[in-house]
């Protein structure tokens, strides 16, 4: 009865040129000559132009691209606009050879061109493999008549022994040492448009795994490996199964990640009626175009062994739109994902919407390369933690550090992560890109406006508690509150713990001051990915007053900062080192004029340490970069301003310049009542 079975399994061949005949000799039949059409070959020969075209539609009016009328199926424009063409990349085939002289390959790294199995006149043999080669990856602007999916990739092939009836001769050894030699070629994505006519029947489900078993034992263990993806044709019955040559992971669990099942559509957009459906490979199988059969429905474009084109159908010309397709995210994405990664993508960012919801027959929808191409759910930002923080809730704001850093910050390079854990490269420009207000009256006073000492600018921003202690008969301490007040409601509150003492020596001035932060520093607040650790500042004030008669005096103040901020693991700002600052006012007092001259916090020295993720391995690990952001500001921040006490209030015009704001001007006035 196994006998029996294994017979009717296995007896016959197809699947999108391929097949079967006995374990050593199976018989995949490529599709005969006269089921193909001409295409058109007088397509003008275009140049890659100077200026990289950014417009999907450019790309689509091409001529080349219009002649496969597949690539606008798939979106592949997407990718291209993209600079995303599949340079660097290596496709092999396991087919019946390349015609390497056909100019789709002009200008190609022939990464191996093996001729192993040709033995019939060369045309006739290599027919089938050129033109699957031409899908995936045929030349962009030397042929004219079309260009492959990932138009700058390699090829690397290997030809499979084809016989005057069509019959292909396959083993496993032939697919093993086929397998080993493109794998060595660098090949990550080999392409397999050929197999058994003999679809999944799960009447003999069993024998048809146990014959896969004792009869591929290499090439099991070279798919289950994983050094490749393995794409395969799903056969050209008509069946609601593919072909069991194309459906590995169903009996080899270990194959999943590494074989891909490609079932063909018509122009149409629907399931070819010669394609077998994806069925029982549902999980690992998706739709792509192919034609369906001949005439006006054979609509894939392909490259003709011995020059020119013709038109084909089938499975085989649905699996390199696949290949190719994976060649484009590889040259994205780079070694930063691994294979199994790039199946799940692949397959997860297929068109499911429609008719391609129906899983039975387009398995997990229809190709999409934009779709593969862009982020899949949300974003988020790695942490040296391990952990992630959304980019809408990582920010920093308010206080005292320059707007110019933040500016400096923003540009910093980072990779965000998406819900299949790839790589998107952006900046930090998700912060909130906002300026101290210009207020024209908050610096207008009631009453008196004469020059007199000036508080660190720091301890400033802070409330005094009503606690005060005298010591001696010079010093007075005060302590600040355990809070500060102002903060943005949508950010955290900033807890603090600080004092503040002063001393007056006829007319000098002596202050010193320290505060602790839990989370932040000098009154600059983050959140999320830019969360700011504990922190402390020691701050030394000195002044001097000059009279010189009752209308006429002079007031200096200068302070200096010495802050340390401390890092935090769930954080991508990791500290700060040897950050100083200054501070300084001059001011005039002349009659009823007042003259205010002064720099506000400015870092003379110091930087704010960075860890940046820039980059993923594709065992799932995020490399991280250190970095250090100078703190000192491009230029000093200057303020100037000139008021005049009158007898219903007070007029004055102030000048603003900080480092990375346009300046500000203006007049106000504010009246005493």
């Amino acid at each position: 009865m196994w006998a029996v079975c294994l017979s009717l399994a296995l007896a016959s061949c197809g699947g999108g040129g391929g097949g079967g005949g006995s374990p050593d000799t199976t018989s995949p039949t490529a599709p005969p000559a006269d089921t193909t059409a001409e295409a058109p070959a007088n397509a003008p020969v275009t140049d890659l132009p100077d200026d990289w075209p950014t417009d999907p539609q450019i790309w689509a009016e091409q001529k080349e691209f219009i002649n496969q009328p597949g690539l606008a199926t798939v979106k592949a424009e997407e990718a291209y606009v993209r600079g995303i063409t599949g340079r660097g990349q290596v496709i092999g085939f396991i087919d019946t050879g390349l015609d390497e002289t056909h100019s789709e390959f002009e200008g190609k790294n022939i990464r191996l061109n093996d001729r192993s199995g040709v033995d019939l006149a060369k045309n006739e043999q290599l027919s089938h493999g050129t033109g699957v080669a031409s899908v995936a990856l045929g030349a962009r602007g030397v042929g004219g008549g079309l260009h492959g999916v990932a138009f700058d990739a390699d090829p690397a092939a290997w030809s499979l022994n084809l016989d005057r009836l069509g019959s292909l001769t396959v083993n496993d050894n032939i697919l093993g040492n086929a397998i080993r030699a493109l794998e060595n070629s660098g090949a990550r994505v080999i392409n397999q448009s050929w197999g058994y006519s003999s679809t999944y029947d799960d009447a003999v489900a069993a024998a048809q795994q146990r014959f896969l078993e004792q009869n591929f034992v290499q090439t099991i263990n070279l798919i289950e490996g994983g050094n490749a993806i393995h794409v395969w044709a799903a056969g050209n019955e008509g069946d609601d199964h593919p072909s069991v040559s194309s459906i590995w992971p169903l009996f080899f669990p270990d194959a999943a990640g590494y074989s891909i099942t490609v079932a063909a559509l018509g122009q149409d957009g629907l399931i070819g009626r010669r394609s077998n459906r994806c069925g029982v490979a549902r999980e690992f199988c998706l739709a792509a175009p192919g034609g369906v059969a001949v005439g006006a429905s054979a609509y894939t474009s392909l490259a003709r062994a011995g020059g020119g084109y013709r038109r084909g159908y089938g499975t085989s010309f649905a699996a390199p739109y696949v290949s190719g397709a994976l060649a484009l995210m590889m040259q994205a994405f780079g070694n930063q994902l691994s294979l199994p990664e790039y199946t799940a993508r692949l397959l997860a960012s297929a068109n499911k919407q429609g008719v391609y919801v129906n899983q039975a027959i387009y398995g997990q929808g229809l190709l999409d390369i934009e779709a593969a191409l862009l982020p899949i759910g949300d974003l988020n930002i790695p942490l040296p933690s391990g952990g992630s923080a959304r980019p809408s809730e990582s920010r920093i704001d308010g206080g005292l550090i320059p707007s110019d850093v933040v500016d400096r910050l923003r540009d910093e390079e980072i990779i965000l992560l998406d819900r299949l854990n790839a790589p998107f490269m952006t900046d930090l420009a998700l912060l909130p890109q906002e300026y101290t207000d210009f207020d024209l009256t908050s610096w207008l006073t009631h009453g008196d406006n004469r020059t007199g000492a000036s508080t660190h600018p720091f301890l400033a921003r802070f409330e005094q508690t009503d606690k005060s202690a005298t010591l001696g008969n010079f010093w007075q301490i005060v302590p600040l509150a355990l809070r500060r007040s102002g903060v943005r409601q949508d950010l955290p509150p900033l807890g603090s713990i600080g004092f503040a003492a002063t001393v007056r020596r006829r007319r000098t001035r002596f202050g010193i001051g320290w505060v602790g932060e839990i989370d932040g520093l000098m009154d600059t607040v983050g959140d999320g990915a830019l969360k700011l650790g504990p922190s402390h500042s020691v701050m030394f004030s000195v002044g001097k007053d000059f009279n010189w008669h009752n209308d006429f005096s002079l007031t200096t103040n200068a302070h200096f900062t010495f802050s340390n901020l401390q890092p935090l693991s769930d954080s991508l700002i990791r500290g700060t080192e040897n950050a100083i600052s200054s501070a300084f006012d001059i001011g005039v007092d002349y009659y009823d004029f007042n003259l205010q001259l002064s720099q506000p916090i400015y870092f003379e020295t110091g930087v704010l340490k960075l860890s940046r993720p820039n980059k993923r391995r594709a065992d799932g690990a995020v490399v991280f970069q250190a970095d250090e952001l100078p703190l000192r500001s491009a230029q000093r921040p200057v303020q100037f301003s000139l008021t005049r006490d009158m007898r219903f209030g007070q007029i004055g015009l102030k000048l603003e310049k900080n480092s990375g704001a346009p300046p500000q001007y203006g007049f106000a006035w504010k009246a005493k009542f």
